[in-house]
């Protein structure tokens, strides 16, 4: 999935491209209306952001994430991105 390749990206260092897949992520998911995979791309544009040095970004994704798993009552992705926020 798009969210997988923003991962593995991230993980090899290059946050740069990850937001791009993350973005896409949500795109799409916003289409096909998947707020919890929407949650797990929001996440992770967090972490890219911020290894970017773009922290108002990331919290401003954190915060996306954490509102749609508080929503869907997902304590784990809550818990991941309120780390952000």
């Amino acid at each position: 999935s798009l969210t997988n390749l923003g991962s593995t990206h991230l993980r090899k260092g290059d946050a740069a491209q990850a937001v791009g897949y993350y973005l896409q992520a949500v795109q799409v998911r916003q289409s096909i209306n998947d707020p919890r995979a929407m949650a797990v791309a929001y996440s992770g544009l967090a972490d890219a952001y911020l290894v970017l040095d773009r922290a108002r970004d990331a919290a401003r994704y954190a915060e996306m994430a954490y509102e749609l798993a508080s929503q869907l009552n997902n304590p784990r992705e809550a818990s991941d991105a309120s780390q952000f926020a």
